[in-house]
This record gives structure tokens, sequence and C-alpha cells, in this order.
């Protein structure tokens, strides 16, 4: 924690106060933005890899995590002090996760309209059908030709025995 990106002062039992900062005051306790955004972090990660688990269309975990940021971005954006710009009554960090939420809601939507795609073991599945079904055409069309070679021997010893006897 270097300091930046520093919440709004508290008395709460979990504020942090940094004590040699060039960024947030020095001695105050202050909201840990840094803390709540990382273990917002490993909460979005930890969806994401449920969701993958889950989900069998392409891009909708990038979208789903759009989504996710943009909203913990902008309720963070709340709690934290430092200057960040503005545009209006948000914060330029707000405004932009606001563009990010749409854009990712309509990817995961856009997204979830293409046909789905077979999951790995589906694929998997269908492959060691297919080799099997492979398997037993080659063992019938191998049986098929023993079975004619065999008939044509036995015409070719039938026409000598013919021969023979003439």
């Amino acid at each position: 924690l270097a300091g930046c990106c520093y919440g709004r002062t508290t008395e709460s039992w979990f504020g942090i106060a940094f004590q040699h900062s060039n960024f947030a005051p020095n001695n105050v306790k202050l909201i840990p933005t840094q803390l709540i955004s990382a273990v917002g972090m490993f909460l979005i990660a930890a969806v994401l890899f449920v969701f993958d688990r889950k989900n069998t269309k392409k891009g909708r975990v990038g979208a789903l995590y759009l989504i996710l940021y943009s909203i913990g971005r902008f309720f963070v954006e709340f709690l934290r002090n430092d200057y960040r710009g503005t545009v209006g009554p948000l914060s330029t960090s707000q405004f932009i996760s606001i563009f990010i939420l749409l854009i990712g809601i309509g990817l995961f939507v856009l997204l979830g309209m293409q046909p789905v795609e077979e999951t790995k073991m589906e694929s998997e599945k269908k492959k060691e059908e297919n080799e099997y079904k492979l398997h037993e055409l080659n063992t019938n069309y191998i049986a098929f030709n023993n079975k004619n070679l065999c008939t044509i021997e036995e015409k070719k010893k039938k026409k000598k025995n013919k021969s023979k006897e003439k």
C-alpha cells in the first residue's frame, strides 16, 4: 500500500493509517480502499471460475468480468478520498464504469445469443465415439474383404480343378 487511491477518514476498527506516504494523509485512519478492491477482485475471480465451468459460450466470462468489475469500482469510488477528477457529481472512474457496465451487459447478452459450443468433455466424447465407429467400419471392411478373398480363392481353385478334370 503506497497510499495512492486512499479512502475517506474513518474511526472504524478496519481503518489504516499511513506513516510515510507521499500520497495519503499520514497518521490518519483511512478506509482501506486498496484492500477492499483487492478482496473484490478475488471474489470476482471466484465467480468467474464458477461461471466458466458452466458457461459454454465464448467471450461471456470476459463480458461478466466487465460487468462485475465496473459495479465494484463504481461503489468503491464512494469510499475514496483522493482527487481523481469529476464528471458532474460522479468521479471520472464512476463515469467510465457506467460505460464499461453497459458494454459488458451488451456483450454478455449478444454473446448469449450465439449458438452453444461443445464443451471440451463433449468434444472428447464425440471424438471417442467417432474413433470407435471408424474402428468398427475398418473391422467390417477387413472382414468383408477377407470373405471376398476367400470366395475368389475358392473360385480359382474350382477353375483349376475343372481344368485338371478336362
